[in-house]
């Protein structure tokens, strides 16, 4: 009798291998080399196999189409863009002439758990009217630790612990104004549920973010699997690490369009609560980086869209003799720290 079982989930397992794809899985990736194995390893691990997977190479990297070739052609197949096109536009292409009806997105320093194929396609194909299906994720260091304090705060934070799993008909608050969603870590989602037009260069390495917008202003179902179903990252060479300038001003963009495009008009003041604290931190920046006239106007902007006293005092900070001061400040700063470090 076990024999008999063993085999039936033999066969089963060998029609799920040889069953048409259904799911497209877009691998992106950037000069990086050190951790795209794992996360190829974590797709040929999964208990269900009805995906392509496409690792998308935006910096055209002969070592990355190396790592690709050690992998089986049928489960993994390597793409290079000619000229960088930025994450979104990169995402874009590819999902763009995807032949499957669902998407989900890997990036190359994360890893999925062996069941979040199954978890969230199959209730997603059960569920004809829901255009996503998303779980939560564990946060692992540079060595693949999993930090389970560091997790349990990144649930938290988010607003995943107060999800209800199953169907969820009313979600905007929480894909837009929580960001619950972990679009690039822990989802799947319905390609034809997105105008793939507006998912472009503006949007940069928030368009997982942006993504979750288009698919909550569609105004159907999700659906909440209530379980850690991918790894994702913390190390130096991640993206939300590096500090410059303009490193918000997708965000920006996409508050802009929101409030434009009229897509959540209940939400009207908390939005613009958002879009406000998005300019003032953007206005940080630009001020940091030494971009007076950029941090001005981000103040200003935030200042028109909701009154603050920190918009008022970035302002100020940006008239010349007070920005010497502030020059001060951070010098002073950065002087404490270093003596305290020691």
């Amino acid at each position: 009798m076990r024999d008999r079982l063993r085999e039936q989930e033999t066969q089963l397992m060998d029609a799920k291998y040889e069953a048409a794809p259904e799911l497209t899985v877009i691998v992106t990736v950037y000069k990086r080399l050190e951790y795209l194995d794992t996360a190829l390893k974590s797709l040929r691990n999964q208990t269900c196999h009805l995906f392509d997977a496409i690792v998308t190479d935006d910096s055209n990297n002969s070592e990355i189409a190396q790592i690709c070739s050690r992998f089986d052609k049928g489960s993994v197949r390597y793409r290079a863009n000619p000229i960088p096109l930025g994450v979104a536009e990169n995402v874009r292409l590819v999902a763009q002439g995807a032949s499957t009806e669902y998407i989900a997105i890997l990036n190359d320093d994360d890893c999925w758990e062996p069941e979040y194929v199954e978890s969230l396609l199959l209730p997603l194909q059960k569920n004809p009217n829901a255009v996503l299906a998303f779980g939560d994720h564990w946060i692992i260091d540079a060595e693949g630790r999993i930090d389970v304090a560091a997790s349990d705060r990144n649930t938290i934070h988010y607003r995943r612990h107060l999800l209800r799993e199953g169907v969820l008909t009313d979600w905007i608050s929480e894909a837009v104004i929580d960001q619950s969603i972990p679009l690039a870590m822990a989802a799947v989602f319905r390609k034809n549920a997105i105008n793939w037009a507006l998912v472009d260069s503006e949007v940069g390495g928030a368009y997982d973010f942006w993504i979750a917008c288009l698919l909550a202003a569609t105004r159907r179902p999700a659906i909440y699997v209530n379980r850690r179903l991918s790894r994702y990252r913390i190390h130096e060479a991640m993206e939300t690490a590096r500090q410059a300038f303009d490193k918000n001003q997708e965000m920006v963009a996409i508050w802009d369009r929101i409030i434009r495009l009229n897509f959540f008009s209940e939400f009207k003041c908390p939005i613009e609560r958002k879009f406000a604290q998005t300019l003032l931190t953007s206005g940080r920046y630009s001020l940091v980086f030494g971009r007076r006239s950029e941090a001005r106007a981000y103040f200003a902007r935030s200042f028109r869209i909701l009154w603050n006293a920190k918009a008022i005092a970035g302002v100020i900070f940006t008239i010349p003799p007070f920005n010497l001061l502030f020059r001060c400040l951070q010098f002073i700063s950065r002087h404490a720290r270093r003596i305290i470090s020691k």
